[in-house]
């Protein structure tokens, strides 16, 4: 299970792998870490399909555009002006509502992991924590404080 520590570290290089902002340094870390535990590479196919996605929306509206932008100068037809208010909703702000909502449900998914690796129950004897028993938190019998008669 990953840490909360070592699963914002995979984020950031994540991030900054499809940014193709990652140093060769920042590759090594992230091949290593991919590697080293099957719930990473889980979280890294999750992390670029998404990017995938929401890159082929971009591009697919982008491409929309165009198509009616060269049509529109073709036709000789004078381009919308930008305050006209159409009478159905703009394709722009249906992408956006589904841009979204996936980024909203990626978000769900990724917080929720979140707060159950950070709450998972260890099995006894597997803490980091060295466990205090109230013996050991009491101070010896005579060196307790005794109730005035």
């Amino acid at each position: 299970m990953l840490s909360s520590k070592t699963r914002d570290e995979l984020l950031t290089l994540l991030d900054a792998l499809v940014n193709e902002t990652i140093t060769t340094e920042e590759h090594r870390r992230l091949e290593s870490l991919l590697l080293a535990d099957a719930e990473a590479r889980e979280l890294f196919w999750q992390y670029l399909g998404l990017h995938c996605q929401l890159r082929q929306l971009a591009q697919s509206w982008a491409e929309e555009k165009l198509l009616r932008l060269t049509e529109a100068i073709e036709s000789g037809a004078p381009s919308p002006s930008p305050m006209s208010t159409p009478d159905s909703p703009r394709p722009g702000l249906i992408y956006g509502v589904i841009l979204s909502l996936l980024v909203g449900f990626a978000a769900g998914v990724l917080w929720f992991r979140h707060l159950t690796a950070e709450n998972s129950v260890l099995p006894s004897g597997k803490s980091d924590q060295p466990t205090t028993t109230v013996s050991q938190s009491l101070p010896p019998p005579d060196r307790l404080p005794h109730a005035a008669p």
